[in-house]
């Protein structure tokens, strides 16, 4: 299960920090008026932002970082924020620490080839994003300008078959180690269980890559098949 800390921009111009393990269920409450007290008088509210954490305490914990922000500093991050809302797809996905992106070919025709399909056959490049919250508050650079050295990557074997997609992932070494493919495997995860038709995603690993079973496991990815060689994997849409 997947935990977030968001934002909602009220109407009022105010902005509300929460937590959630369901952004859109969660949305609906609070227009609704039965999730916080705080937002009941200052419906309609929007979701316009919200990071992706694998347990409560880390989003509970940056729920109270966020806080502390001042106005300008959370607007200056909602304004940057190019994440996926449930309410649409978007391909520039944000976590905590990570950026991560298609990378299309140049020969990518957008004419020729439905645009979508070109995200399930590109890389998805995962860079560092700026994280420095306190810099943030005092009017700090774009947090993509710090985003331009790929760490690793991520990658679809194609679009999905019969509801289902395959993924592989990799990170450079230096980098291996600190939850970084977890943290980016399961925003690029989550873009793909919003697509139209997606049930199920597959992986494969190596019977002795015991990182990459870890990752698997730690994003709730279950054996399906096991050879000499290799585990599948795979992960069903939970509705």
């Amino acid at each position: 299960m997947a935990h977030y800390t968001y934002m909602l921009l009220c109407s009022d111009n105010s902005i509300y920090c929460g937590y959630t393990t369901d952004l859109a269920r969660r949305e609906a409450m609070h227009n609704a008026g039965s999730a916080s007290r705080c937002t009941r008088s200052r419906r309609p509210v929007k979701l316009v932002y919200y990071e992706t954490f694998a347990t409560k305490s880390e989003a509970l914990a940056r729920e109270a970082a966020l806080k502390k922000l001042k106005h300008d500093a959370k607007a200056k991050m909602i304004e940057e924020f190019r994440g996926l809302l449930p309410s649409e797809a978007g391909p520039l996905l944000y976590t905590e620490r990570l950026l991560v992106h298609p990378i299309l070919s140049e020969e990518s025709d957008f004419e020729e080839e439905n645009p979508k399909d070109l995200y399930w056959n590109a890389d998805w490049k995962i860079s560092l994003r700026y994280t420095g919250m306190e810099s943030l508050a005092d009017d700090a650079e774009d947090p993509q300008e710090d985003a331009d050295e790929s760490i690793g990557s991520l990658k679809f074997s194609g679009p999905p078959v019969k509801g289902m997609a395959e993924i592989s992932f990799e990170v450079q070494e230096e980098f291996a180690g600190q939850g970084y493919t977890t943290e980016a495997a399961r925003s690029l995860i989550e873009w793909a269980f919003h697509q139209k038709g997606v049930h199920f995603i597959e992986a494969e690993a190596e019977t002795k890559n015991h990182a990459a079973r870890r990752v698997l496991e730690k994003l709730a990815f279950q054996p399906c098949s096991m050879g000499e060689a290799t585990v599948r994997y795979r992960l069903q849409l939970r509705k």
